[in-house]
């Protein structure tokens, strides 16, 4: 199976950028994109989407159909949202210091190679 997309992410997006709402036209026209990829590849593909929100999963459940490829991932994607409660900032503030509080830099490169 050739792995190399030919799909125009800029076309996909432009139409759906160009909306008051862009996020669910933009979703969509990639979701749709992404099936008729992965069918055009493999077309006994039984595929599914569910997640809970925001999260989605673009699933194929071959083995339901007796289809001879692996049961597999095709796409995920999903929406950050805001944390329940607001940052402690006055904690976090000046964390990890760039002056530095310990005796050497703050480096993980340089820590895992000093120990």
């Amino acid at each position: 199976m050739d792995e190399k997309s030919d799909l125009d992410y800029l076309a996909l997006s432009r139409g759906a950028l160009a909306r008051a709402d862009p996020v669910p036209q933009l979703v969509e026209s990639l979701s749709d994109s992404w099936s008729d990829a992965y069918r055009s590849l493999t077309p006994a593909a039984n595929l599914y989407e569910f997640g809970p929100e925001p999260w989605t999963f673009l699933f194929d459940f071959s083995t339901e159909a007796g289809a001879p490829q692996w049961d597999r991932t095709i796409a995920a994607w999903g929406l950050s949202v805001p944390g329940h409660r607001p940052r402690d900032e006055s904690y976090q503030r000046g964390y990890p210091s760039p002056n530095g509080r310990a005796e050497r830099p703050l480096d993980k490169v340089t820590w895992s190679l000093t120990r």
